[in-house]
């Protein structure tokens, strides 16, 4: 018996969920409803075959070496399960831009859904340790977020809520009024110089 055909013993079915595979084939537990809330991709493809799905999505992100989809590794893929089950009961900040403030966190803060002090200071403090990882794996969380359509949570046509929007927020707050040169040395980049100076100057 799978997780989606358990019956609680009132008769009521409980809660079906998804799997995230990373290029290990380890498989990172999700509650089906929330996926489909923060996943353009996870929801399209349970919709597009709702009867006989299996409920696993293999996810990928874009390699800075060679700039092809690889299938993503463990801490990338552990990253989006965290960030996925802080939301289902923490609704994520909704960030206007242009962005102002440098400090992520108080980023977070000002724009919480809460209304609430002490949960807004919770809430942006969760987010600052969620994503105090090198500048490589955000880039990683960030393409995989990209490659799963985590560009909104719910059905909000704003594109200012999803993981996306969180992982761009926090990079712009790193690179801020930084030259190209202090830029390359903060996401620890390996490529050309070039082409970094001409994305920067676009």
């Amino acid at each position: 018996m799978n997780d989606q055909e358990i019956i609680g013993l009132d008769g009521i079915q409980e809660q079906e969920y998804i799997y995230l595979v990373d290029n290990e084939n380890n498989k990172y537990k999700i509650c089906k409803e929330i996926a489909i809330k923060v996943s353009g991709f996870i929801k399209e493809s349970i919709e597009a075959d709702n009867k006989n799905h299996d409920l696993t999505f293999i996810v990928k992100c874009e390699e800075l070496t060679n700039r092809r989809l690889e299938i993503a590794n463990s801490i990338t893929v552990k990253k989006i399960q965290e960030w996925i089950l802080f939301v289902e009961k923490n609704p994520p900040p909704f960030i206007i831009k242009p962005i102002q403030l440098t400090s992520f966190k108080e980023i977070i803060k000002k724009y919480s859904k809460s209304i609430n002090e002490e949960k807004k200071e919770l809430e942006s403090e969760w987010y600052s340790n969620w994503i105090n990882i090198p500048p490589y794996s955000i880039f990683n969380i960030l393409t995989a977020a990209n490659y799963l359509q985590m560009d909104r949570y719910l059905d909000d046509e704003s594109k200012e809520n999803g993981l996306i929007n969180i992982c761009c927020v926090k990079i712009a707050t790193s690179i801020k009024g930084k030259t190209p040169e202090e830029i390359i040395q903060t996401m620890e980049y390996k490529g050309p110089i070039d082409e970094i100076n001409d994305k920067i100057n676009k």
